[in-house]
Parts: C-alpha cells; structure tokens; sequence
C-alpha cells in the first residue's frame, strides 16, 4: 500500500514510534475495535489545505483471511480528530518527501541557514 494524492508532486516515506508512549494503543481501544476479529496493522491519514484532516485504521480481518489468502480492510471514523490529536498518538514522527522523480537520493550536507 502506497500513499497517493492528485498529483504526486512529491513522494515519500514515514515512520513512527510508539516506544512507551502508549497514546495510540488508548486511541483504538476506545474506538470499540472488536481485536477478536481485527488486528490494526496500519493507520492512514489524509490532510488538504482547506482544513481537511481525517483518519482511519488499515486492519486484518482475521474471520475473512483464509488459505492463506490475507483480507484487508480500512475502518473510517464518523468523527475524526484533530491534527494535533492524531501526532500526539505517537511519540515520534517522522515524514520525508521528495519530489516525484527524486526518491533515491544520498545527502552529503546539511547546512543551516
């Protein structure tokens, strides 16, 4: 699964930690997840300029996921939250882009200014 948006400009990656910091765990369990059926293996969020931020959990179906054969589904909210709320769920966040067509770089420097 990759990230996309209308055009691509710029393309990247992330990563987050959770370490002891347990903001997220607390986040879907108050979100009434039934564990015995799904297992959050990923969380997606979409951001526009117009003040557009929402959020959802990519999951594993566990009763749908047979011979092997996993099933994957996205859980959306009636009522997301906030920006603020969504990177305090982690303790660490990090996000790289780079313009489309630039994805395999080596930085030399950094410089401040």
């Amino acid at each position: 699964m990759k990230a996309v948006t209308q055009y691509n400009d710029f393309i990247g990656t992330s990563s987050a930690s959770e370490g002891d910091h347990d903001e997220f765990t607390q986040f879907i369990k108050v979100k009434n997840i039934d564990f015995d059926k799904y297992e959050v293996i990923g969380i997606e969020f979409n951001s526009t300029y117009d003040d557009s931020f929402e959020e959802s959990l990519i999951c594993l179906d566990k009763e749908k996921s047979k011979g092997g054969v996993k099933y994957y589904i996205r859980i959306n909210f009636e009522k997301n939250i906030s920006r603020d709320e969504f990177f305090n769920l982690f303790k660490s966040f990090s996000v790289v882009l780079n313009k489309n067509g630039y994805d395999s770089i080596d930085i030399k420097e950094d410089i401040s200014i």
